[in-house]
C-alpha cells in the first residue's frame, strides 16, 4: 500500500512467517523506548515463546516491528540500536510525522505474522497482557480488542471519548465499544482485508470494527 511522502525502511525481514507480529508506532519516545523494549516487551514475549513455537512450524515465534513516525528526537537511533543483531526486531522509518493512524498501517503492512498485535510504545498498553490476547485468539476470535477498565484521563478526557464514540457509531454499521483502544490483535484474515482499503484519513479501530470479523474483548 503506497503512501505519498514517506520512504519506508525496514531491516531484518525473516523469510519465514512468524506466528505473532507486534506492531509499535513510536513518535518521540527516546526517553522510554529502551525500557519498554527490554524490561516490558521482551519478558512478556519470552513468557509466550514456547507456546508460539508450537504453532510456528520452524519459523520464528514472533517479530517486533517498530514504526518511527518522523520523530524529532533520537527515537530512530534508539530503535536501530535495539534492532541491531536481532532477527526478531525490525524498524520502519517514515520520512516525516504522518500521525499514528498511518504509522500503524505502515507497520501492519510489513507484518508477516499469523496474528498482528498493535500496541503503543508509552506503556499505556501493558505487554504483560500479550498472553491474554493470545488466549482469546487461540479460542477463535479474529479480532481481540483491549478495553480500558476506567478512564484514567479524568472528566474532560472521558467526555471527549464519549463524544468520539457517538460520532464514530453514527457513521458506522458496526458499534464500537466505549473505552476500546488501539491495543488489539488481528488475525491474518483480518489483516489482509484491512490492507485492501487505501484511505489515508482513516480511523484504524473504526475500520477494523466495521470489517465485521468475530470479536472478543480483553478488559485491562
Amino acid at each position: 500500500m503506497p503512501y505519498d511522502g514517506f520512504v519506508p525502511h525496514s531491516s531484518h525481514r525473516s523469510p519465514a512467517a512468524p506466528v505473532l507480529s507486534i506492531v509499535v508506532p513510536a513518535y518521540n519516545e527516546s526517553a522510554g523506548i529502551q525500557t519498554f523494549h527490554e524490561t516490558l516487551l521482551l519478558p512478556a514475549l519470552a513468557a509466550v515463546t514456547e507456546r508460539l513455537a508450537e504453532r510456528s512450524m520452524g519459523a520464528d515465534p514472533y517479530e517486533i516491528i517498530y514504526v518511527n513516525d518522523g520523530s524529532t528526537d533520537n527515537t530512530l537511533e534508539k530503535l536501530q540500536e535495539l534492532a541491531q543483531g536481532s532477527t526478531a526486531t525490525r524498524v520502519v522509518n517514515l520520512s516525516r510525522n504522518f500521525g499514528k493512524e498511518i504509522a500503524t498501517t505502515a507497520g501492519i503492512e510489513v507484518a508477516l505474522g499469523q496474528a498482528v498485535l498493535i500496541m503503543d510504545a508509552d506503556s499505556q498498553h501493558p505487554p504483560a497482557y500479550i498472553s491474554d490476547f493470545l488466549s482469546r485468539w487461540e479460542a477463535g476470535a479474529q479480532v481481540v480488542v483491549g478495553v480500558r477498565s476506567n478512564d484514567a484521563g479524568g472528566f474532560f478526557k472521558t467526555q471527549g471519548s464519549r463524544f468520539f464514540y457517538r460520532i464514530l457509531n453514527s457513521i458506522s454499521e458496526s458499534q464500537t465499544v466505549p473505552r476500546s483502544t488501539d491495543f488489539r490483535l488481528l488475525d491474518r484474515v483480518v489483516v489482509d482485508e484491512f490492507l485492501r482499503f487505501s484511505e489515508r484519513n482513516r480511523i484504524t479501530r473504526g475500520l477494523i470494527d466495521w470489517l465485521g470479523f468475530k470479536r472478543d474483548y480483553f478488559v485491562f
